[in-house]
């Protein structure tokens, strides 16, 4: 964060954690957790008003973890999200059902961010 901060970076993420293609439910669970905990953290250092701080969805291939972390980071009231854990190595038919799962539980009115996803 102090690096971000420094950098005068406009959108500052938070720290997550990014589970490889495939990985088992319980990884999966642990590493969203940790990124919840890390957005909080994340959010208690961030204290410069001219720079935002968004928050990253993860939760693998599931999309029970992708709702439950979708819902603790738009809890969190940050400008933004982040739609992290995509675009990994998994087919992109998984990749549009998880963002499918999120999408009734993302505010409608802040922006996000579907984070690697791309070609050349």
């Amino acid at each position: 964060m102090d690096i971000q901060h420094a950098l005068g970076s406009d959108i500052m993420m938070a720290f997550d954690v990014c589970t490889a293609y495939p990985c088992d439910h319980a990884t999966a669970e642990d590493a969203m957790h940790r990124t919840h905990r890390w957005a909080k953290r994340c959010q208690q250092h961030h204290t410069d008003d001219s720079q935002v701080l968004f928050g990253i969805v993860q939760g693998a291939f599931y999309p029970d973890l992708r709702i439950e972390c979708a819902k603790e980071m738009t809890a969190l009231g940050l400008p933004g999200l982040g739609i992290g854990g995509l675009s990994v190595g998994e087919p992109k038919e998984v990749m549009y059902q998880m963002l499918e799962a999120i999408r009734p539980v993302l505010a409608p009115d802040k922006p996000r961010y579907l984070m690697g996803v791309g070609t050349p």
